[in-house]
């Protein structure tokens, strides 16, 4: 059953028109389109970290990181920083609409250090019908420089209590990481764990996974392709020396 409007769900995600990335640069009502249309795909994951003594449970402050509904094979899920997580067994995703559930966090085996996103699977898993799946970009597109957006929550909570307004945040994919962990890009963003970099079609070139120690305004950002595996050393190949591939210049409308 989930399986099917799973998919279905899928295909709404994948239908979107092609967007001409300079509108999104200068035209608000582009940018309150492209909002309106990918912000129900943005997900909240409410925690608690494991306990570092024998101290009351219901006690422990919840901490917040953000996640995303991904398509990264197998069935649609909710995807967040492994990091953040490490040792959580149960989770609460929370969604703008106010739908939630509790979902199981599926602890990878291996060296958790080095895995970047891990899946959680939802207790109600209908809080997804009918929500938008975020697919990924072709790989050939997250190079330095590709221009992109991300979706956070205003710094602010309205006089009301309400929840706080999103925000569409302009981002450009930075530098690969230094050699050997050369398949991570540097993206100058703070705070935004588990925000997905999207392009201009709402696909994904990159999830934010975790700020860079030391550094204020500067996180790591992984590709589809090492998303739920360890990202361990490679070993030095010698080549020729190739040309560098930049990003296509983004034309205004």
């Amino acid at each position: 059953m989930l399986a099917a409007w799973s998919f279905a769900v899928w295909i709404l995600g994948s239908a979107a028109a092609t967007v001409n990335p300079g509108t999104l640069l200068v035209s608000m009502e582009a940018r309150e389109a492209y909002l309106a249309r990918w912000e129900g795909s943005m997900a909240v994951v409410r925690y608690t970290p494991p306990a570092e003594t024998d101290d009351d449970p219901d006690f422990r402050p919840w901490h917040e990181v953000a996640g995303a509904v991904v398509e990264l094979g197998g069935p649609v899920s909710v995807v967040a920083p492994l990091l953040a997580l490490r040792g959580v067994d149960e989770v609460e995703v929370r969604f703008r609409d106010g739908r939630s559930s509790p979902a199981r966090v599926l602890q990878p085996k291996g060296d958790h250090d080095a895995i970047p996103l891990v899946r959680l699977e939802l207790r109600d898993p209908t809080v997804l019908k009918g929500r938008l799946v975020l697919g990924w970009a072709d790989a050939d597109s997250l190079v330095s420089g590709a221009y992109g957006w991300t979706i956070e929550s205003a710094d602010f909570r309205p006089p009301d209590g309400s929840e706080a307004p999103p925000v569409l945040v302009d981002a450009a994919v930075g530098e690969p990481v230094e050699w050997p962990l050369d398949r991570l890009h540097y993206i100058g963003l703070a705070r935004a764990d588990g925000r997905p970099i999207l392009d201009a079609d709402g696909k994904i070139l990159c999830i934010v996974y975790r700020q860079v120690p030391g550094m204020e305004r500067t996180s790591l950002c992984v590709g589809r392709d090492d998303a739920l595996r360890a990202v361990k050393p490679r070993e030095r190949k010698v080549e020729e020396p190739k040309p560098v591939r930049e990003a296509p210049a983004v034309d205004l409308p």
